[in-house]
């Protein structure tokens, strides 16, 4: 499954009676803190500055940076539309099996912990589609199963309460990322981490390949590639 398309726009949330999935236009604004993207200028930069970026580092980048500074009012990134932006690109780079991900079905990206995160991934998948897959964004509830994701983002915040569904995720194919310390190494696929007020992510491939997750090349060329530790679970 190719991933090829650009998120913009703006969009915001409608609850169905078990989640909450984001459909319905809502603009919202929020406080912003500046940070940078790890290869590049800060991420408050223009959208001229990041077709640069597009041609350089193989447009992955580029794509993030316009995914929030066309719905960031002042065109300056807060931490949540930038986690939002690399979920979006997790998921436009990546490949799930055909027996989890078949033709035609919807494609879940669930959020635990994080309303802020949610709410600026449903901002960015807003008209958005992925190789005929509609995207959609559900808040998870601590304890509530993610058995219906694809790919799951747990914030730091909310670790230790979601062990037990990060733990039963491990056996499904199931792109699983969170901003707390250590998660790739722990046998998470993707980590987010910030140094120096540069956001960058963290790979960990073997538990991709574990999961029967195909990422592209392109998005591992720009990750921080690290492995299981002892203790992992395989």
């Amino acid at each position: 499954m190719s991933r090829r398309s650009r998120p913009h726009g703006t969009c915001s949330t409608r609850r169905t009676p078990s989640s909450s999935r984001w459909r319905s236009p809502r603009p919202r604004s929020r406080a912003a803190r500046t940070f940078s993207w790890s290869g590049g200028s800060e991420v408050s930069d223009s959208c001229r500055a990041s077709r640069g970026r597009i041609r350089r580092l193989a447009g992955i980048a580029a794509i993030a940076v316009c995914a929030f500074t066309s719905f960031a009012s002042a065109q300056i990134a807060t931490a949540a539309t930038l986690k939002a932006a690399f979920l979006y690109n997790f998921a436009k780079f990546s490949e799930w099996p055909a027996d989890v991900l078949a033709a035609g079905q919807r494609l879940e990206m669930c959020v635990v912990g994080d309303a802020a995160v949610a709410d600026a991934l449903g901002q960015t998948i807003k008209g958005r589609a992925m190789e005929g897959h509609e995207l959609t964004v559900t808040v998870l509830k601590v304890g509530e199963s993610p058995s219906a994701c694809h790919l799951l983002y747990v914030s730091a915040s909310e670790m230790k309460r979601s062990a037990a569904a990060l733990l039963g995720a491990r056996g499904a194919s199931m792109f699983t990322v969170s901003d707390a310390d250590g998660f790739a190494e722990s046998g998470g696929v993707a980590q987010l981490i910030v140094e120096n007020d540069r956001m960058r992510f963290a790979i960990n491939i073997a538990s991709a390949q574990r999961l029967r997750l195909n990422i592209s090349s392109k998005l591992l060329s720009l990750a921080k590639i690290v492995k299981d530790q002892n203790n992992v679970p395989h």
